[in-house]
């Protein structure tokens, strides 16, 4: 007796707990996990299939200098219509392909046929020239990280490589924009402003834009897809500057980052159709206009966008304006005093540290293959006007006062304490902007260097 009624007690038991347990998953999960997946990849596909212009998107692969501007147009078969501004062949010819939506770690949208995504991400460092094995180090795998309120923009990061992707939908307000840019007369358009914005940005050292404030910012293409902003702050008389890779829109560039210039912000510039020279920020801004110099003098770019300022073998520039004759033999006695005791001149390069006040002569030689240097140390003070230097000297390395006996005679010029030299830009036919040391004590001493 006392067995049958333990047999029934835990009878009852099991069917209390089996049924208290089969309440519980359904009051917390009414759905299963593969069920809720399907609907999320549902919805999300929902997303990239409404927009029937297509999403706009910007890349930036984690090497190479390299950003780039993409349309993809995914419909409800899983293909995708991509245009891209790689080359001007990428924005007149779009390329189908297909796509699919998984439930891997996170909803992770996947191109998984060959695109021009893919060729950012190619291993053969022919294709693109990026790093062999490794391409550009972009992804064509993302994870959707978020989407805008109005579901206007979708946030994706690349699963493998953790590339950034946003995709920004083309709108009715838009459209036209970018039907000029990519589908209108086969992207001609696009592809041409490409060509003329590349060729004004390479036009010259600096582009200069005039502020509301009558200042000027000016911007440096770094070749690539990078940008240079700088402007002189009024108060502390330096140098503000800011890097941002571009892509190309349909209208003129796209920043990576925000260019703040005092309580102005933009991310676009837009290039000057009426006149096909130049950009404008909004309509704030005149033409920008190109120049070998900015409004704002060398010395503060040494030491601040300039690392240095170097003189490698011979003389950049030996024009009769670029280097005078005094230092050309001041330069001839250094190589024969080298020579004599079995040396090679190797470089001479300028390093000037802004916060110290201080500049730095780094004089580098060769012998029988191996490798030799000396340093000598100046302080400095700058003219109210930033053009004009006093040198005092501080002190010199081992290697310095080993080569005094060759670098005497130029070394004289900055070691006295009372020798004024300016520091101002020379514009080189043959090789652009460079920057050039000129005695006011002595008018026959003046040499260029590059900046670097």
């Amino acid at each position: 007796m006392k067995l049958t009624n333990s047999i029934l007690c835990a009878v009852l038991t099991l069917l209390l707990f089996s049924g208290c347990k089969k309440d519980y998953d359904k009051s917390v999960f009414e759905q299963l996990p593969q069920e809720r997946s399907a609907e999320m990849l549902k919805d999300y596909k929902t997303l990239l299939t409404s927009a029937p212009y297509g999403w706009q998107a910007y890349i930036y692969p984690g090497s190479g200098n390299l950003a780039s501007t993409f349309l993809f147009k995914f419909d409800s078969t899983n293909r995708v219509i991509t245009n891209c501004d790689l080359g001007p062949s990428t924005i007149t010819t779009p390329v189908e392909s297909s796509y699919s939506l998984r439930a891997l770690q996170m909803t992770t949208l996947v191109f998984d046929t060959y695109s021009y995504l893919h060729l950012l991400a190619d291993p053969n460092d022919n294709v693109m020239g990026g790093t062999r094995g490794q391409g550009f180090y972009s992804d064509y795998e993302f994870y959707f990280m978020g989407v805008s309120a109005n579901k206007d923009t979708i946030y994706m990061e690349g699963a493998q490589k953790g590339m950034p992707l946003t995709l920004v939908k083309v709108t009715d307000d838009n459209k036209a924009d970018v039907e000029q840019g990519f589908d209108q007369d086969g992207g001609k358009k696009m592809a041409d402003m490409q060509y003329r914005i590349h060729s004004y940005l390479s036009s010259a050292m600096f582009i200069n834009m005039k502020m509301q404030d009558n200042k000027q910012i000016s911007f440096i293409y770094n070749g690539g897809s990078s940008i240079y902003f700088l402007y002189q702050n009024d108060t502390t008389g330096k140098i503000v500057g800011q890097s941002t890779l571009f892509s190309y829109t349909a209208k003129g560039i796209h920043f990576r980052d925000t260019v703040k210039y005092k309580d102005v912000a933009f991310k676009d510039m837009i290039w000057n159709l009426g006149t096909n020279t130049g950009f404008y920020v909004d309509g704030i801004f005149n033409t920008s206009k190109t120049s070998n110099t900015p409004d704002f003098p060398m010395s503060s770019l040494a030491g601040t966008l300039f690392q240095a300022l170097y003189q490698l073998g011979g003389y950049p520039d030996q024009s009769p304006t670029a280097v005078s004759q005094s230092y050309k033999d001041i330069f001839k006695g250094i190589n024969d005093s080298l020579n004599s005791k079995g040396y090679t001149f190797g470089e001479i390069s300028y390093l000037f540290s802004q916060s110290r006040s201080e500049m730095t002569i780094y004089f580098g030689m060769t012998k029988e293959g191996s490798a030799y240097y000396g340093t000598y140390t100046y302080s400095f003070t700058l003219s109210n006007d930033g053009k004009t230097y006093t040198f005092k000297y501080k002190s010199e390395d081992p290697g310095g006062q080993v080569m005094r006996f060759a670098m005497a005679p130029l070394l004289k010029y900055f070691e006295t304490g009372s020798q004024k030299l300016t520091l101002d830009y020379y514009s080189s036919a043959s090789y652009g902007m460079l920057a050039q040391f000129k005695s006011l004590d002595d008018p026959n001493f003046f040499f260029v260097l590059i900046p670097y």
